[in-house]
């Protein structure tokens, strides 16, 4: 029987392919899986939510701005988790100090540790209104001013502003008849700080104006102001 001889270089061919086998069978043997453990890292490091911490005594409101009513007082030095945060992270949301619910505390007065969690954005409650412009104060004419005989006389104060926008001014003038006042004028809804009104030679006036915001609330009166008006 004829025996087939086997080449040098079919021999190393074997060999090389043995020796990658097994190569590859003690690496897959000695490479632990560390899936398990990273897991285990990553949860004994995670710190998030953050926590805010007060760097000055601060208000808590109900709403993310000042026209919200306060919701209670923090302390310098204090700590509370963050629940939140407005839209433009100017504003953060926590528990309120003393009553169930959250608040809102303004960025500035915290520091936030740590300050990269990532934090959810929450929605600003609708914002009520509650408190009255301020009264405005009368400009034109001044109080005791005595005017020429006129027909007509521009009245004018100052505008007031609202954290609801002001829908407009109620303006009440009084002519002093035979020792008494008695209403001349009462208009409501007024757009502009100013109205002209007709004027009677010899008269003396008395008038005031309050505003009214965008939410219903009206203000006092102002302070009232008196002018007269010469017969000739």
């Amino acid at each position: 029987m004829k025996i087939k001889k086997t080449t040098p270089l079919k021999i190393l061919l074997i060999l090389l392919i043995f020796s990658s086998l097994v190569l590859t069978s003690c690496e897959t043997e000695q490479t632990p899986d560390t899936s398990d453990d990273q897991t285990e890292i990553l949860s004994e490091t995670e710190t998030c939510p953050p926590f805010a911490i007060l760097k000055i005594d601060s208000y808590c409101r109900l709403g993310p701005g000042e026209m919200y009513e306060t919701a209670g007082v923090f302390s310098q030095g204090e700590s509370t988790e963050v629940k939140g945060r407005s839209a433009d992270s100017n504003w953060w949301v926590i528990d309120q100090p003393d009553d169930p619910g959250i608040c809102w505390i303004w960025n500035d007065f915290v520091d936030l540790e740590p300050k990269t969690c990532d934090v959810a954005v929450v929605e600003a409650p609708p914002f009520v209104d509650l408190d009255p412009p301020p009264a405005p104060v009368l400009e034109v004419p001044a109080d005791g001013t005595v005017l020429d005989c006129l027909s007509t006389q521009n009245l004018t104060w100052t505008p007031v502003e609202d954290p609801s926008g002001i829908a407009g001014y109620n303006l009440i003038v009084k002519k002093e008849v035979s020792g008494s006042w008695q209403n001349e004028y009462q208009l409501g809804s007024l757009t502009e700080n100013q109205q002209e009104i007709d004027l009677e030679c010899g008269s003396n006036y008395r008038w005031a104006v309050q505003a009214e915001d965008q939410a219903g609330n009206i203000s006092p009166w102002s302070v009232s102001s008196a002018f007269s008006v010469n017969l000739e």
